[in-house]
């Protein structure tokens, strides 16, 4: 504590740019997880009756729009931070603007209720002789894209923290790093 001087100094448990973080003292597994702070900075985007009744196809109204571009940017951030299961579709959503449609706004929409309704607790276990893993995957022209382009490409990575065991195949301890 004398090295590193912090305003707060917690043990075992804390919270942290609304992140739930717990350490078991036994194990030193830590757990973290966001429940909370998604409840409370997202919400479902509220489509009008008169809006909804223009059809999935109808270009989204500007505030409507705007309120979109910004539960995605949460969404993006929580997939980011501790929701990797909601990373691919953070990546989608983002092709639906600068003009998203009724229709992507109430996908969007899906997306929201899934991490509101589903808590996702990510932990951390120490492993022996750790390893990198990374994998990637790429998507050429999978999704559409805006007036004047008919698609555009999507990649994504996943960044692990492991143990030789992966290099022969074993089962093993992965660490989801980012």
């Amino acid at each position: 504590r004398e090295r590193f001087v912090f305003g707060k100094w917690q043990e075992h448990q804390a919270t942290y740019a609304g992140k739930n973080i717990i350490q078991d003292p036994e194990s030193f597994e830590v757990s973290m997880d966001q429940h909370e702070a998604i409840l409370a900075n997202t919400c479902i985007i509220e489509i009008p009756a008169d809006v909804r009744r223009l059809g999935g196809d109808a270009k989204a109204p500007i505030a409507l729009a705007q309120e979109a571009r910004s539960q995605c940017g949460s969404l993006s951030w929580y997939a980011r931070e501790t929701r990797p299961d909601i990373a691919g579709d953070a990546a989608m959503i983002q092709t639906y603007f600068p003009e998203p449609i009724i229709s992507q706004i109430q996908t969007i929409n899906k997306v929201i209720k899934k991490i509101r309704d589903h808590r996702v607790v990510l932990r951390y276990q120490a492993v022996q002789d750790p390893r990198w893993l990374l994998s990637t995957d790429a998507g050429w022209a999978n999704t559409s894209g805006d007036e004047g382009s008919s698609t555009r490409s999507q990649c994504g990575w996943i960044v692990c923290l492991t143990d030789q065991r992966i290099e022969q195949g074993d089962a093993c301890i992965v660490n989801f790093i980012g």
